[in-house]
């Protein structure tokens, strides 16, 4: 959405391919002022940058898990990527498990999203209940109710079958984050959203996967670190973005200095 216009949104059904957002906003609203726009994990990234622990890097990425989805906001050379068609940092659509017969929002079989997404971990839950009946993530509730945050604390409490289900997120995560690797070359990933809750258990054993997939005999330098920075992340980076741009953008800093 960097020029205004979503290219697609899973999400928002009711929007056309190349919904003019930004135009439609300003009819809605009385401003006379410059407007940014720009997916939110683009804005995480150069928060990271700004005043997370990926100061001073300029080639890192950070990857977003949030229970709605997963993307990625990419920097190379100390500027945000988009690509050709807005599209970089969909890490989310990468096609990690084609046989999965496991179907993605955007309609595609095996995404790294689908196969992360609470939505299928939920159903998983659904439908080993029987096999699982005394597990923690079960106790005082029924199975339709589980939520994800009921399966990390089984998991912290020491619950086999919970271990089970985050040993095969971290391994889906371990063989999206291996390709992207090898593409990119990051100093740094930073980790983000929910999966900050499973603890060192989930980042130590996720760089342990990485190690093994994509080029095992390559010493991966890549440092692959949980955010430190809170949800208000979004908000820090999109600030931090428009003070830069207001910088490095010339048209903009003399328009503003001759008012």
């Amino acid at each position: 959405m960097f020029n205004g216009v979503s290219i697609y949104s899973p999400h928002y059904h009711s929007w056309e391919n190349n919904y003019p957002f930004k135009e439609e906003l300003l009819k809605r609203i009385d401003l006379d002022a410059e407007i940014f726009m720009d997916c939110t994990n683009r804005f995480q990234a150069f928060a990271e940058r700004e005043k997370g622990i990926a100061k001073g890097k300029d080639n890192f990425f950070i990857v977003d898990a949030i229970k709605e989805g997963l993307g990625a906001g990419i920097i190379v050379g100390g500027y945000l990527k988009r690509g050709a068609q807005n599209l970089s940092g969909e890490i989310g659509h990468m096609i990690i498990n084609p046989d999965s017969g496991i179907k993605c929002i955007c309609g595609a079989e095996g995404c790294f999203e689908a196969m992360v997404s609470t939505e299928r971990i939920s159903k998983w839950v659904r439908d080993e209940h029987k096999n699982h009946k005394n597990s923690l993530i079960f106790k005082n509730r029924k199975p339709e109710s589980v939520k994800i945050d009921h399966i990390f604390s089984a998991f912290k409490n020491g619950d086999d079958f919970a271990q089970k289900i985050i040993d095969d997120i971290i391994k889906w995560f371990a063989i999206g984050l291996s390709n992207i690797i090898v593409v990119y070359d990051p100093q740094m990933i930073i980790i983000q959203g929910i999966y900050v809750d499973t603890g060192d258990y989930f980042i130590n054993n996720l760089r342990d996967k990485i190690r093994q997939y994509s080029l095992p005999a390559v010493d991966k330098k890549v440092v692959i670190e949980y955010s430190n920075l809170g949800w208000e992340r979004g908000v820090l980076g999109g600030a931090a973005y428009v003070a830069w741009n207001f910088f490095e953008n010339e048209q903009i800093y003399r328009t503003v200095r001759t008012v």
